[in-house]
């Protein structure tokens, strides 16, 4: 079975399922989170990439032509929309649990709007 399953780059909420590129999965562990370290474009449209597993550690170097390295680096742009997308849900959840502790001290008139006051020396 293929550990990509769920964790697909492109897998979420309203976006089309697409088969990883073949950088982007870890030989070692199977799982889905190589990012490049190092990258140098050769000849005739190959590109050497030296990447790293996210989840395990290891390191490899890879030479993959221009389609690959296409297919890669659009896994990559998917799973940085994925990370600001669950930054923004994260601090979104903050904001919300601190203004829920404001409306509460409001509420219980632990502050009010002389706490906010400047003060003279």
């Amino acid at each position: 079975m293929d550990r990509r399953g769920d964790a697909w780059p492109g897998a979420g909420a309203g976006r089309r399922m697409r088969p990883l590129s073949r950088v982007t999965t870890c030989i070692a562990c199977g799982a889905p989170r190589v990012f490049p370290l190092d990258l140098a474009d050769r000849p005739h449209g190959w590109w050497w990439l030296r990447v790293r597993c996210g989840e395990c550690g290891m390191a490899r170097q890879v030479v993959v032509d221009d389609a690959e390295a296409g297919r890669f680096d659009m896994d990559l742009e998917d799973a940085a929309e994925e990370i600001a997308e669950a930054l923004w849900a994260f601090e979104r959840e903050c904001m919300l649990a601190e203004a829920r502790c404001w409306a509460k001290a409001l509420e219980l008139d632990l502050v009010d709007a002389g706490d906010f006051a400047q003060r003279r020396s």
